[in-house]
């Protein structure tokens, strides 16, 4: 079985069994010593959360996986991530292309009117 150590924060149940964090169970703020401290919140208690544990054990891959895809990403495809920057750089792109063309445009048309000018240095 593929499994790697993981570090997880999760929510201890009224039996004192862990869960990992889903949605907005805990939130996270600065502690009287200045450390960052975690704290279930109204809706992690209406979940039926009593606390918060910092895991550190053995886990599979595949559950890994299967869980963060699920719970942290929402099941969302690589496309979901990249499809705003893709179309937010199609303009500039295109724009790019539009002067890169008529740059070069321009070029062929100096220099097939180029033997008139002889002399001169462009």
């Amino acid at each position: 079985m593929d499994e790697s150590y993981y570090q997880l924060l999760t929510c201890v149940d009224k039996k004192g069994e862990n869960h990992v964090v889903i949605g907005n169970e805990i939130e996270s703020g600065k502690m009287a010593n200045g450390e960052t401290g975690y704290r279930v919140t109204e809706e992690g208690a209406q979940a039926g959360a009593v606390g918060v544990e910092i895991e550190h054990r053995k886990f599979s891959n595949a559950w890994m996986r299967e869980t963060l895809g699920h719970d942290v990403y929402q099941d969302q495809t690589v496309w979901e991530y990249v499809k705003y920057p893709v179309y937010g750089s199609l303009p500039f792109l295109a724009g790019l292309l539009f002067f890169a063309v008529r740059r070069t445009g321009s070029a062929s048309l100096s220099s097939s009117m180029g033997a008139g000018c002889a002399g001169r240095s462009w």
